[in-house]
């Protein structure tokens, strides 16, 4: 008789890609709030006259 061996079952995890996609919302999320301090900052840094 032939013994039917099931193929190792694959882990299907997709905790990386959730980690990677919270990292750039994050990343995003910083680089929106940050800007609004920003932009009178480098208005008064960049003052050409």
């Amino acid at each position: 008789m032939t013994r039917v061996v099931d193929p190792p079952i694959k882990s299907s995890s997709n905790a990386i890609a959730i980690a990677i996609i919270a990292g750039l919302f994050f990343i995003f999320g910083f680089v929106t709030w940050i800007n609004g301090a920003l932009i009178p900052f480098m208005k008064t840094i960049n003052e050409l006259t």
